[in-house]
């Protein structure tokens, strides 16, 4: 499996998580992940922004993203931000911030279009299968789907849901340039002392 321009984005739910943050932050740098997404919409600003700042100093190659806000995204001195439908518009933030990182949630072909063209960095399309870690009220939609939604997209599509190391290779297939998920790392085995197992 050819993993030389694939990559990986980590999404954090300290409800499944067995460790510190910091310490899966020390993980995901040795082991190569490429975005440490801090996901944690239940939290108050403040305390996520608390979080951000002692998590970030163990990301170096690492990306340090923040999910669903801004202004911590900001506060933090992180990478960037990710945006769903309900946070503010891509196109906004991109004429504010050229330079950040801007990662958006799409659940159809149409919005992966829109946010490409709305200037996203990167963009995940959900739900590919089943997810694992959390309850999905959306259909997944399947690798035949996915390869619809990936073709003659410029910007990175990263495959969301149910992804797992059995059908990473179906995922990179049909044309997505990552993968992101909750249990690709913290339930698989996905992660060792010395790097990535896949």
């Amino acid at each position: 499996m050819n993993l030389l321009h694939f990559q990986f984005h980590l999404l954090t739910d300290r409800k499944e998580q067995r460790q510190p943050f910091h310490e899966i932050a020390e993980l995901a740098e040795k082991s190569g992940v490429d975005y440490f997404q801090l996901r944690e919409k239940k939290l108050q600003p403040i305390e996520l922004l608390k979080i951000a700042r002692h998590i970030r100093p163990f990301l170096i190659r690492t990306k340090l993203i923040i999910n669903g806000s801004l202004d911590v995204a900001l506060a933090a001195e992180a990478d960037g931000v990710h945006l769903q439908k309900e946070n503010l518009p891509v196109s906004e933030v991109r004429r504010r911030f050229p330079s950040l990182m801007i990662g958006y949630s799409a659940h159809s072909a149409e919005e992966i279009r829109q946010a490409e063209r709305d200037g996203a960095s990167y963009i995940f399309a959900s739900p590919v299968f089943t997810p694992i870690s959390k309850p999905s009220y959306l259909s997944p939609i399947g690798c035949e789907e996915l390869s619809k939604w990936t073709a003659d997209c410029k910007a990175p599509v990263v495959a969301l849901g149910g992804i797992t190391p059995s059908n990473l290779k179906e995922v990179m297939q049909a044309g997505a340039s990552g993968a992101a998920g909750i249990s690709l790392f913290l339930k698989n085995g996905y992660f060792d002392s010395k790097g990535m197992v896949i």
